[in-house]
């Protein structure tokens, strides 16, 4: 009698044809051993709680931080200057841009994206990427060589009285002498790199060290000239250039902080946003907004110096 759960009936032999077709070993060995008989009963054992391992000690202040060098290298700078708890930060000094102070500059034309085996433009109108070749002509006198480094940019417009915009786009470096030109392997990438745009010599980074700014009273007074990108509501990480240069002191890192005088009189101001440094030029300088309070950065609102960076 066949009953749910209990063991199959037997079954005869088979023959078809004169063979004789029987039930596997195994399957005899299964029935027999495991699905007639009981099953074996296995002894659990239960462990004892494992006893509680105490916590690793809190680190000290001499111990390693999540900002210890750890011998990162950002766009060829190695060690304090490429860590993020810099006063002054690789990163954004090139990226940044600056203000041409109406100079003539020896401007490179980027030709756009070559196929490094035919040494051939790619198309009429490309862009590059990340360790793309590009065809580069020399400004009208200049050279450049193999292992030159370069700064790619776009112009973004005119300012009256402070020459051109000029936006940072990405970092080349020189790889070989071409017939038209000289091809460079991009080696940095800040925003699309398209032909059309401008080279540059790549400026040595200012490496402040270990330095940070420190707090001054009645520090130097300026002003915003215009913010990078005309947006109508400021936010954090936007980019505005300010009045003063290396000829007034200024150096990246320098804290200055955004001024919105009271209307009421014998008031005194309060500030609205802080700005750091992150380039300077002779005349000008470019600052990056870390700390926003409210509204008023625009062109034309007064800065004063609250940080400053060691001599």
């Amino acid at each position: 009698e066949l009953l749910l759960g209990g063991p199959p009936a037997e079954q005869a032999p088979m023959e078809e044809e004169g063979v004789v077709m029987e039930r596997p070993e195994a399957e005899v060995a299964l029935g027999e051993e495991g699905l007639r008989g009981e099953r074996p009963t296995e002894e659990v054992v239960v462990d004892e709680a494992p006893t509680p391992v105490a916590p690793p000690p809190p680190p000290t202040a001499s111990g390693p931080t999540i900002f210890a060098d750890d011998g990162v290298t950002v766009m060829g700078v190695t060690g304090t200057a490429a860590r993020r708890d810099r006063a002054a930060r690789v990163y954004e000094y090139y990226s940044s841009g600056f203000l041409t102070e109406d100079q003539a500059l020896p401007f490179g034309s980027v030709q756009g994206a070559v196929d490094r085996p035919m040494l051939k433009r790619v198309k009429e109108s490309s862009f590059a990427g990340m360790f793309d070749n590009i065809l580069i002509l020399p400004p009208s006198g200049g050279a450049y060589q193999p292992g030159d480094s370069l700064l790619l940019a776009g112009l973004l417009r005119e300012v009256t009285g402070w020459g051109d915009i000029v936006y940072p786009t990405g970092i080349a470096r020189v790889e070989e002498i071409g017939p038209d030109g000289v091809i460079a392997v991009v080696v940095a990438q800040f925003n699309r790199i398209t032909d059309g745009q401008v080279s540059l010599p790549l400026e040595a980074f200012p490496d402040p060290g270990e330095v940070m700014p420190v707090p001054v009273d009645n520090g130097m007074m300026g002003a915003i000239i215009e913010p990078r990108q005309k947006n109508p509501v400021p936010g954090m990480q936007q980019v505005v250039f300010l009045d003063l240069g290396r000829d007034a002191g200024v150096k990246p890192g320098d804290m200055f902080t955004v001024l919105k005088a009271s209307a009421e009189v014998g008031i005194a101001a309060k500030g609205i946003a802080y700005l750091r440094v992150v380039h300077t030029r002779d005349q000008s300088s470019t600052a990056m907004i870390v700390n926003l309070k409210g509204l008023g950065v625009e062109a034309g609102a007064p800065v004063q110096l609250v940080q400053k960076m060691p001599s």
